[in-house]
C-alpha cells in the first residue's frame, strides 16, 4: 500500500487503512539492482554492521512501527550480495565493509521519509585500505510505503557503493552519485520534509451524503528530527579493519560517543 492511495478517500476509510498500511509496508524487499558501470574487478561483502544507538523511528499520529532494525540490515546484505557483477572470494578480490551510522524513519498518515548515515571502506586483494567515504542517502515520500523508503534507500546505496567499487579497482575518476545519495548532510536533509502532520479523529459522528465520517478531527503535528542521523566524525578505518597505518595517513580524531556522532559536550 502507498501514501498516494489514501488521497481522496473518505476520512473513515483513511483511517481504516491506516492500521494495515502500517504493518503490511515497513519491511524492506531485497532485490539485485541495475548498475550504471563496467565491471572489470571481482568484489566481495563483508558483514555489514550497525553502530549502538543508530536507528531512530519518529511517528506523527501513527503507530510507532517500521523503525530500521537487524531484519532491514540483512536485506541490504542480501541486495549487496546479488548486486556484484563479478563475485570473488574475499582473499582473492576487492573487499566492501560497510557501517550504517543512522537510519531515521519518519511517518504520519499522510508521507513519510528516511535519512541514513553511510560509512563504506575497500580493501585490495593484498588486504591494503585503497579508498573509504561517508555518505548520506535520503528519500521522502508519497507516494512510497515505510517500506518502499527503505528500499529505495538500499538501492541508492547498493549502487552507489558497488559502483565506486569498481572505479577505484579499476583506476578510473569517481561517476557521478546515484540518485538519493549525498556527499554531506545538509543537502541530504534538504530532501525530506521537516513537517509531519497526521488528521485523526476524536468524536465521531455520522456519515454525509457523500461517506464523509462526520465528526471533530484535530491535526497533530511533529518535526522529522533529522539532525538525528547528523554524523560528523569520520571512522577510523585502519584501526577498525587491523591494517597498519601509512606514515603519511592522518591519526584518527577522538572517539565520541556511541550512537551520537556529535563532540561530547563541555562545560562551560
Amino acid at each position: 500500500m502507498m501514501f498516494a492511495l489514501t488521497r481522496g478517500l473518505p476520512r473513515s476509510v483513511l483511517w481504516s487503512a491506516l492500521p494495515a498500511f502500517m504493518v503490511l509496508g515497513c519491511s524492506a524487499r531485497a532485490k539485485p539492482v541495475t548498475l550504471n558501470v563496467e565491471a572489470t574487478h571481482p568484489v566481495s561483502i563483508a558483514p555489514i554492521e550497525m553502530e549502538p544507538g543508530a536507528t531512530k523511528l519518529v511517528a506523527v499520529g501513527t503507530y510507532k512501527v517500521g523503525e530500521y532494525e537487524s531484519k532491514d540490515l540483512r536485506v541490504l546484505q542480501t541486495m549487496l550480495e546479488s548486486t556484484v557483477p563479478i563475485r570473488g572470494a574475499p582473499e582473492h578480490s576487492f573487499r566492501v565493509h560497510l557501517v550504517v551510522r543512522s537510519f531515521l524513519i519518519v511517518h504520519s498518515n499522510e508521507k513519510g521519509a528516511g535519512l541514513a548515515c553511510i560509512a563504506w571502506a575497500l580493501t585490495n586483494p593484498q588486504q591494503g585500505l585503497v579508498f573509504d567515504e561517508q555518505f548520506y542517502a535520503a528519500r521522502g515520500s508519497p507516494p512510497l510505503s515505510v517500506s518502499g523508503i527503505k528500499n529505495r534507500i538500499h538501492e541508492g546505496i547498493t549502487k552507489r557503493v558497488l559502483q565506486r567499487a569498481q572505479d577505484v579497482a579499476s583506476g578510473r575518476p569517481l561517476g557521478s552519485p546515484p540518485e538519493d545519495t549525498y556527499d554531506d548532510f545538509e543537502r541530504a536533509a534538504s530532501r525530506i520534509p521537516n513537517q509531519f502532520k497526521s488528521e485523526l479523529p476524536t468524536i465521531f459522528g455520522g456519515y454525509d451524503q457523500w461517506g464523509n465520517q462526520t465528526g471533530i478531527w484535530r491535526t497533530v503535528g511533529g518535526q522529522s528530527g533529522e539532525e538525528s542521523a547528523r554524523r560528523v566524525d569520520d571512522i577510523d578505518w585502519y584501526g577498525r579493519l587491523g591494517i597498519a597505518r601509512p606514515p603519511d595517513a592522518p591519526e584518527p580524531a577522538p572517539a565520541l560517543p556511541q550512537g551520537t556522532g556529535y563532540p561530547p559536550t563541555v562545560d562551560p
